[in-house]
């Protein structure tokens, strides 16, 4: 281990913040641009078939919690976390019970 790792070892949330929220922010852009999955795991019911309109609205409500991810990543990152917790809280949550869903 190098100095470096040795002296900032405390800084893991800092470090994984630096390293998602630009992978998060392009994630965003393309599947805003490219994405053809239709976000399932954003829905309240399963279905086979979904119609236009509700396909636009799961990918909206995804992108809305993208949107609420980086929030958070930047938030820790910029050490801004006392007068947004709930929110910080919320998005941090999102990226651990989406994050398998991380892929179109």
């Amino acid at each position: 281990m190098n100095p470096d790792e040795k002296e900032n070892w405390y800084f893991l949330k800092d470090s994984i913040a630096e390293f998602m929220i630009p992978r998060l922010e392009n994630y965003k852009t393309k599947f805003s641009e490219d994405g053809v999955a239709i976000p399932s795991w954003m829905s309240d019911c399963e279905k086979i078939e979904y119609t236009d309109e509700e396909i636009e609205l799961l990918k909206t409500k995804w992108l809305n919690c993208i949107e609420c991810m980086i929030f958070s990543f930047k938030s820790v990152k910029d050490l801004n976390l006392q007068q947004q917790t709930e929110r910080v809280e919320l998005g941090l949550e999102m990226f651990g019970k989406y994050y398998l869903h991380l892929w179109d």
